[in-house]
């Protein structure tokens, strides 16, 4: 009997060991299984300026030197239409949306594609404080750019993103007050997504904590209006996240789903429809 107490003492041991080993390394490892950060290619920022005559916005923050992109048809004497905050998905680069973008938004409309830290030239490594530093830091750099007020800008301002990019954009909009615009596959939160991509709930393990839903429900008013475009065939971040938040945020959320549509087509399956959408949240 006392064999067996000392060999399950040891078995007890050997579980909590390899528990507590599993627990740190998934934590400790975390990141790389959220952000996917890339440099651009050779000429590829020069490109897009020599093409768009588009304005690079330099600007620093605690993770170090950051660059956004500032992209406009026209340049009036006034202010933009609208001025809409970009942001792309976990593996995109800020400058993936500049071609979408000058064929279907409006010529009137100015876009700051914004990448997150240790994404294309911006320095250091995501997680969701740096990104939300590099959110508030980009925008008044770039309307001091354009030589506008913020108080000029404020009303004007929308957000278009994609998938992690909801998450950025909808910091900056809870801190700018920006009530409108266009998601593009947002989960409900990282912390829900743990069970998407491990089939159990581990979101209590989670440090990159991102919560749309909750976001979303702080920006709910009676001008308040958000469009989310969602494949029903999405295999990343499935199109039941976009149907919760519907369901709790009826007056605040239109849902168009694109049927049969995945996670990185929708530009291409939903392109007319992303289009008129912009023009129905201005």
């Amino acid at each position: 009997m006392q064999a067996l107490r000392k060999f399950l003492r040891k078995l007890l041991r050997i579980v909590a060991g390899v528990l507590i080993g599993g627990l740190t390394l998934l934590t400790g490892c975390q990141g790389r299984f959220i952000y996917f950060p890339r440099p651009y290619a050779s000429g590829e920022i020069e490109e897009w300026q020599r093409k768009y005559r588009g304005e690079i916005i330099p600007y620093e923050t605690s993770a170090g030197r950051q660059q956004a992109y500032l992209q406009r048809k026209v340049r009036q004497q006034g202010p933009p239409e609208r001025f809409w905050l970009v942001a792309g998905g976990n593996a995109a680069l800020a400058l993936e949306l500049a071609d979408w973008l000058w064929e279907n938004g409006d010529s009137r409309d100015a876009f700051l594609m914004i990448d997150f830290p240790g994404y294309g030239r911006c320095e250091g490594s995501p997680n969701p404080s740096r990104i939300h530093e590099n959110m508030l830091a980009a925008v008044p750099a770039a309307i001091q750019k354009m030589g506008f007020s913020a108080a000029e800008i404020q009303p004007r301002m929308r957000i278009f993103a994609h998938s992690l990019g909801c998450a950025g954009t909808l910091l900056a909009a809870r801190e700018f007050g920006i009530r409108r615009g266009i998601l593009i596959a947002p989960f409900t939160s990282t912390m829900d997504m743990t069970s998407q991509v491990l089939g159990v709930n581990v979101g209590f393990l989670l440090w990159h904590r991102f919560d749309n839903k909750a976001r979303l429900h702080e920006l709910a008013g009676p001008d308040a209006k958000f469009i989310i475009f969602h494949g029903t065939a999405d295999e990343v971040i499935p199109v039941a996240m976009s149907r919760k938040m519907k369901e709790e945020m009826p007056d605040l959320i239109d849902l168009r789903e694109i049927p049969d549509g995945f996670h990185n087509d929708l530009f291409d399956a939903a392109k007319k429809a992303m289009s008129e959408a912009m023009a129905e949240v201005r």
